[in-house]
């Protein structure tokens, strides 16, 4: 679990993801690994939904530079 939370609070989603994953795999009952997990898949799919919007924008003005910009900062971050 701690592993987990150090890989989150750096940006390492997929891998807190991971160690999420085994640590329930380990104990299925532990609801703070549970809720870890949770929270992570919704900020995923969340990430997925504004990426989708930014691509959108850009598809009907291609040359929107200002989207642009913002999906690739966003994406770094």
């Amino acid at each position: 679990l701690n592993l987990g939370c150090a890989y989150a609070a750096l940006g390492g989603n997929a891998e807190a993801m991971q160690c999420f994953s085994a640590a329930l795999k380990h104990r299925p009952g532990f609801a703070a690994a549970a809720q870890n997990l949770d929270f992570l898949r919704a900020n995923a799919a969340q990430h997925e939904a504004q990426r989708a919007a930014f691509e959108q924008v850009l598809a009907v003005h291609p040359l929107l530079a200002t989207a642009r910009q913002a999906l690739n900062t966003w994406e770094a971050a």
